[in-house]
């Protein structure tokens, strides 16, 4: 895990590598914080000290990079989504982490995540799972539906 730059970025030199599009060569320098303590990749490269990153000869802040990536994240979910048949109105409540009773298991990984732990039941009845999600968070299943939602 990295820490974040001690010494921070110059404003100044942000806006201006910015408006330079940011297309300089990968150099011995950060060009945000000035660090040396730089890895280097083929195509990618970090500066240990304030995560810049430079990927393909573009400089990012790390929030620019977190940014880019979020909604390559997102647009790759949505994509994956939309490959099940779901309706954009589905898409968008799971997208907004939102999970009601009657859902599938799909659904709600889709929505939460994967559960830190899942508790089954088996009766005559059928299947009962709790899925644990911490903080006191949990969802029913009763065979593959949800039946309960407790946070």
């Amino acid at each position: 895990m990295f820490a974040a730059c001690p010494v921070g970025a110059d404003e100044s030199l942000q806006s201006n590598i910015i408006n330079e599009e940011k297309t300089q060569p990968f150099g011995m320098v950060c060009p945000y914080c000035n660090s040396e303590n730089l890895e280097k990749g083929e195509r990618v490269g970090i500066c240990n000290n304030c995560l810049a990153r430079w990927v393909d000869g573009i400089w990012y802040t790390k929030s620019e990079w977190e940014t880019k990536f979020d909604e390559k994240l997102n647009e790759v979910k949505i994509k994956r989504l939309k490959s099940y048949g779901w309706t954009d109105k589905r898409i968008a409540r799971v997208l907004e982490g939102y999970i009601y009773i009657g859902d599938t298991s799909e659904i709600v990984r889709e929505a939460w995540g994967g559960p830190e732990d899942i508790n089954r039941t088996i009766t005559a009845y059928g299947t009962d799972e709790q899925w644990v999600y911490g903080l006191g968070n949990y969802v029913y299943f009763r065979n593959g539906k949800v039946t309960a939602i407790s946070d």
